[in-house]
């Protein structure tokens, strides 16, 4: 997984070089804007995967062109996380749903093709944790995890996307860097999400 992260940053900034060379002549505006859509979050779990639990993201944004084609974008986003799991050694129907106010900062490359141009980006993002439930068979509901979390997730973004007039339809992935549990209460846990997301400038 290292090794993977390491190649798509290093073709980031390769292409990132190249953008002079490919760059039309497009004026460098920044822009701002909001953006909304659906995560979907696959925990591991000490090296396990769990089903994919569906949640809310959304916030605001702001773009910085440092050429005709090329610049980075900052993120406030609100995201809801979290995973569903049948059997977990002697848990059953273990449901866990988390929240966290996101800030990803992103490289950003537009590719100059048609009437629809698509963009790759990536970056890395910090999560600071707003709460944290969980619940299984013989629970008295949902009970707060909150104190059991790391308080910030860092997690490497990579993403794909297409604009046309003021709208962006993107979908990216968010691969935990870190452990998002203390290790008291269970090991191994990190953040797998995919995220898909409507914006407008």
């Amino acid at each position: 997984m290292r090794g993977r992260i390491a190649s798509v940053a290093l073709l980031i900034v390769f292409l990132a070089g190249a953008a002079p060379v490919l760059a039309q002549d497009v004026p460098m505006v920044p822009a701002i804007g909001i953006k909304a859509g659906v995560n979907l979050s696959n925990f591991q779990v000490q090296g396990t995967s769990t089903s994919k639990r569906t949640g809310f993201v959304g916030g605001a944004y702001a773009r910085f062109p440092m050429s005709p084609i090329w610049g980075f974008e900052l993120d406030i986003l609100y995201s809801q996380k979290g995973f569903t799991k049948s059997s977990y050694e002697s848990i059953t129907n273990w449901e866990m749903k988390s929240s966290y106010l996101e800030f990803p900062i992103t490289a950003r490359l537009d590719i100059p093709a048609g009437s629809v141009p698509p963009y790759i980006f990536g970056g890395f993002s910090a999560g600071v944790l707003l709460g944290a439930e969980e619940q299984y068979d013989g629970s008295n509901g949902w009970q707060d995890t909150s104190d059991v979390f790391q308080s910030v997730n860092w997690t490497f973004v990579f993403g794909v996307g297409i604009s046309w007039n003021h709208f962006q339809l993107e979908g990216r992935f968010n691969q935990g860097l870190s452990e998002l549990t203390t290790s008291d209460y269970r090991s191994g846990v990190k953040d797998r999400t995919f995220s898909f997301t409507l914006g407008y400038d």
